[in-house]
């Protein structure tokens, strides 16, 4: 396995990590329970996006945290500081999207989305 397919296995696992932790916290409309502590879902991406905190990912990972929990205006800081670090995400343009929609701004939630797939076709080459 190369480096870049490790690390990009390491992400993932930290993504799926953190989501695990926000899905079953946001069912339950509780904190979490970790060896005894109450930990709320942004706090325990928070805590899993330490590990790389200038990846893009991570920051991607921490606003749909925001989303699912409707901290819209921390999800749209995030996906910010996402695409300073990296503008050629695909998957960053589709959460400013899914953003923009939730909102109400159709308009720039088409840009967004257009800009995702403009991404992800030159990515394919």
């Amino acid at each position: 396995m190369s480096g870049s397919e490790t690390e990009e296995e390491n992400i993932l696992g930290h993504l799926h990590a953190a989501m695990k932790m926000v899905t079953a916290a946001h069912h339950q409309n509780v904190g979490l329970s970790t060896a005894g502590e109450n930990i709320e879902p942004e706090y325990a991406c928070l805590r899993t996006m330490m590990l790389e905190p200038r990846n893009p990912t991570m920051w991607n990972s921490l606003a749909l945290v925001y989303l699912m929990t409707g901290q819209y205006e921390n999800a749209k800081d995030s996906i910010e500081n996402s695409l300073d670090l990296d503008s050629s995400i695909a998957w960053t343009w589709s959460i400013w999207g899914d953003l923009f929609s939730l909102v109400g701004n159709e308009i720039e939630s088409k840009r967004a989305y257009r800009m995702a797939i403009e991404m992800d076709s030159s990515n394919e080459k």
